[in-house]
């Protein structure tokens, strides 16, 4: 008998600890009493469908859903007036955090429990770990100084420092970036955490994505990596430049294709761009001495307040065709401007130049890239 009882205890031990199948999440808020939290699956960046609403007791509260489909989640607590996001997934999953740092109505707590999470937390960390070498220590002090800055010169004046420190410090995190995308191809993550670094090494990520398996392709978040790899393709060297029309200050249409037979330096720029503006003296040189020579200047403006950029143009003295980009009008959701995202800008000033059969030649990064690359075409 006691040999039987020894076969039965592995057993009735595995019964008991075997997990529940599908999610189960706990929460822990400190700082909220009594509340009501709704979970909501994300359909778009701006359409969620509410799934559930569960009691938030003394900050605690446990939510189970055996058919949950891994993905995107918007949860909000109803009393205290704050939304927060997270990925969930069949796994056991805990959310973690302090109501005390919800800022402006947006609350970040700590995810922990399942895949999905474990690679955001590892991407996260790369950064984390990286800013406290010491190599790093005035890129950090930078950092430090641009949050507590208390003018716009003092923060171009301390961004114009960092951007050198910056570059050195990118160089060593991409990598290691790269290193975890090229990892996690199989998890629904690396699309959450793609699309912030398309406008950094966008080469390395269309290569990348032809490796994530196609149950992976659906949803919204796969939506914005494809239009990211049709920009990307869109304006390879060689490619024809995609076509658009836009309005001149003076709210006279102008399309791209009224500029062929000429070089077109496409410019998107804003008026709150301090590094835009700055450009501005080398290319003024670089349109008088080219312009003669069937060059043209087109200037994209990300400004929605037109005042703004009129003012700026006529500030600047910048002789060359304006047009102000368009962006989705109420009651659509807000959004990132049309051609911008056609030419897959992710960041201002960017250049783009177009041969005189309207091709893409190449994107341009800086006075010295832009002026090189007219020296070679023009002479």
């Amino acid at each position: 008998m006691r040999y039987l009882v020894y076969l039965l205890l592995p057993l009735l031990v595995s019964c008991c600890t075997t997990q529940k199948k599908g999610l189960v999440l706990e929460g822990n808020i400190t700082g909220v009493e009594k509340d009501r939290l709704v979970i909501s699956r994300q359909e778009s960046a701006r359409e969620r469908v509410a799934l559930d609403t569960v009691d938030v007791i003394n900050g605690k509260f446990v939510y189970e859903d055996q058919n949950i489909i891994t993905g995107s989640y918007a949860f909000e607590l109803i009393g205290a007036k704050t939304f927060f996001f997270g990925i969930l997934e069949p796994s056991p999953i805990k959310i973690i955090g302090d109501i005390a740092n919800a800022d402006r109505g947006w609350f970040k707590p700590r995810f922990e429990g399942g895949r999905n999470n474990q690679v955001v937390e590892d991407f996260n960390k790369l950064r984390e770990d990286l800013m406290k070498d010491t190599r790093f220590s005035a890129y950090a002090d930078c950092l430090n100084r641009l949050k507590a800055s208390q003018s716009k010169e003092e923060s171009d004046k301390i961004r114009e420092e960092m951007e050198p420190l910056e570059d050195e410090f990118n160089a060593v995190l991409f990598p290691k970036e790269q290193e975890l995308f090229r990892n996690n191809t199989d998890t629904y993550a690396i699309q959450t955490l793609m699309k912030f670094r398309f406008g950094k090494y966008a080469d390395f990520l269309a290569e990348l994505c032809k490796s994530v398996p196609d149950s992976l392709k659906t949803g919204y978040e796969w939506d914005g990596i494809q239009k990211e790899l049709d920009s990307y393709e869109a304006t390879r060297p060689g490619m024809p430049a995609p076509e658009f029309t836009l309005y001149t200050p003076d709210s006279t249409a102008l399309a791209l294709s009224d500029l062929r037979g000429k070089y077109v330096l496409l410019d998107f720029w804003a008026s709150w761009c301090a590094p835009c503006r700055a450009s501005f003296p080398k290319l003024k040189e670089l349109y008088k001495e080219y312009k003669g020579k069937g060059f043209e200047i087109l200037s994209i403006t990300n400004d929605s307040n037109h005042d703004q950029w009129k003012k700026a143009i006529e500030k600047d003295q910048t002789p060359w065709l304006h047009v102000a980009d368009e962006f989705p009008k109420p009651p659509a959701p807000f959004g990132p401007s049309r051609v911008g995202v056609l030419y897959g800008t992710h960041y201002l000033p960017t250049t783009i130049l177009i041969d005189r059969e309207g091709k893409i030649v190449a994107t341009l990064k800086g006075e010295a890239e832009i002026e090189a690359k007219l020296k070679e075409v023009f002479n």
